[in-house]
């Protein structure tokens, strides 16, 4: 690990900024997270907070520590210590070993959530990791209807990118990994000394890509957390879907097929659904009312061509 000394001046004053504290702020909060907290360290002044800010003098550890609990931030990033590559990586393994659920990994179903599974992970990344809750707008009252478990996985779901990945790069190790996932769920009773093995088990064949990925994309940041979570199911995904497009370039047309399917049809449904508010305000007469009947016999007759051509699209790309 490496100190850079000026790093803990500018982060020090850059949280207590982000929280919109000023110094007397910031030092009568701290002090009543002390005491609430009991913690063996002494309360500190605003001309304490100044000169820590500015490199003037420098707190003990243990007040580094109880900082870095209060802002909820690494105390290496608080202190200016720089992690190396592989600090990083095993931080991120531990948050990826974590997060992953077991009995998933070795089945078609690894690649979606069910909604059970999703909401755990969700709690997971909320509760441990930090994660807002607008990552996963179930959990707000105000439910944002266009949210959709697919794609809550698509940026957070480490075991359906896992699994896609090793099928795609590494088949062989993909095979050894479900063949000792399932040997372990077959030698034991107990659901919590499987999940407890399974985890041991699936570090072994994360190393290495964790390895990897952490030199790619953590250059820049010491601070671990739902976001290089997201960052790691991005990568997994993409080197998936780079490859996939190289070796069976049908793929590109599929999803240029499926692209266009989701326009079509969801004008389709909009039109269908003004016509639907217009009859329950009750804002139509009997003729209009006529006319709107017609609209929806004749959106229906253009449902059934579109998907007829979709169709015929499909079975001309697989044959």
């Amino acid at each position: 690990m490496k100190k850079k000394a000026e790093d803990s001046i500018t982060r020090l004053k850059m949280l207590r900024l982000e929280a919109g504290l000023s110094l007397k702020e910031m030092a009568q909060s701290f002090n009543k997270f002390i005491v609430e907290n009991n913690l063996p360290i002494k309360k500190v002044s605003y001309a304490t907070l100044s000169r820590w800010e500015n490199g003037i003098s420098e707190p003990k550890n243990a007040v580094w520590t109880a900082l870095a609990i209060f802002f909820d931030f690494p105390v290496s990033l608080i202190r200016g210590i720089e992690l190396s590559t592989e600090e990083k990586g095993i931080q991120l393994l531990k948050i990826i070993i974590d997060l992953f659920q077991p009995f998933r990994i070795g089945y078609e179903t690894a690649s979606y959530l069910s909604e059970e599974e999703a909401e755990n992970l969700f709690q997971k990344l909320h509760e441990f990791y930090g994660a807002p809750t607008d990552i996963f707008p179930w959990a707000d009252e105000d439910y944002n209807s266009d949210f959709t478990i697919e794609k809550f996985a698509e940026n957070y779901d480490v075991t359906g990118a896992l699994n896609q990945y090793l099928k795609t790069f590494h088949l062989d190790a993909y095979k050894e990994l479900t063949s000792e996932l399932r040997d372990n769920e077959f030698n034991r009773d107990d659901e919590n000394s499987i999940i407890k093995t399974d985890r041991l088990i699936v570090s072994k064949y994360l190393q290495p890509f964790v390895e990897e990925m952490t030199a790619d994309n953590l250059k820049y940041t010491n601070k671990i957390d739902y976001k290089s979570v997201n960052m790691f199911v991005g990568w997994l995904r993409s080197k998936t879907l780079k490859k996939e497009l190289a070796e069976h370039p049908e793929l590109i047309k599929l999803r240029q097929i499926i692209k266009e399917r989701e326009i079509v049809f969801s004008n389709h449904f909009s039109d269908i659904e003004s016509i639907a508010k217009e009859n329950i305000l009750g804002n139509v007469t009997a003729n209009s009312n006529r006319i709107n009947s017609d609209k929806l016999k004749n959106k229906r007759n253009a449902i059934i061509q579109d998907l007829d051509d979709y169709l015929q699209r499909i079975y001309k790309l697989v044959n």
